[in-house]
């Protein structure tokens, strides 16, 4: 059963955003999407290119799959992060997924991260998930600034958010032990923020 997002920045049951044009749409994460999760998300490219050393598992095994989703539910249902799955408008295959974690209803912020199977990276998948989400954190949750990091390397994620309307805030300079980085290195992060101010609707619809 589809449910509402509340005002008060927390929702239950399962949400569909999505917007005429796209190739992709976004559906609250849940225990179906395990075994697909684990399939895309089992590449080390992608572990190496958004987390630090450890923080994303590679290999990715089901097991890993079940308890993020598991946590997934767990946290939206608390309103404390809201996890979706990317999805093919074409067949409805994962293809990634992404959330908006750290939500602060008192200071109305919250951080966006995603990532994309390495076989379905081009097709500009990622830059369309990253819409649908500020759609979700400006339009429904009501947040006045979206922020996000990123290792000072990963220049098609850099790209991304600044095609979306990120601007760079700052620099945390060996604030992550990378794992791509020789000998595993510190590594900067790079801030990237957007403003409810500066922000553009981009007239999606939600199916809940």
């Amino acid at each position: 059963m589809l449910s509402r997002i509340s005002t008060r920045g927390s929702f239950s049951g399962s949400v569909k955003i999505f917007h005429a044009g796209f190739d992709i749409y976004l559906e609250s994460i849940a225990i179906d999407d395990a075994e697909s999760l684990a399939l895309e998300a089992n590449s080390r490219e992608i572990a190496e290119s958004i987390a630090a050393v450890g923080s994303f598992p590679s290999p990715y095994l089901i097991e890993n799959a079940v308890s993020f989703i598991q946590n997934a539910m767990k946290a939206a249902l608390e309103g404390r992060e809201f996890h979706f799955a990317i999805k093919s408008m074409a067949d409805k295959s994962l293809v990634g997924v992404c959330g908006i974690t750290n939500v602060d209803n008192v200071s109305m912020k919250a951080e966006i991260g995603y990532w994309v199977g390495k076989t379905h990276w081009g097709n500009g998948y990622g830059k369309q998930a990253a819409s649908l989400l500020l759609e979700i954190a400006f339009e429904k949750l009501g947040l006045n600034r979206v922020y996000a990091t990123v290792l000072s390397f990963n220049e098609r994620s850099i790209k991304l958010l600044q095609s979306v309307g990120f601007v760079k805030e700052g620099v945390l300079r060996d604030s992550t032990k990378a794992a791509l980085t020789a000998s595993a290195a510190f590594t900067d992060d790079l801030m990237f923020g957007l403003l409810r101010k500066d922000y553009k609707p981009l007239g999606a619809k939600f199916d809940m």
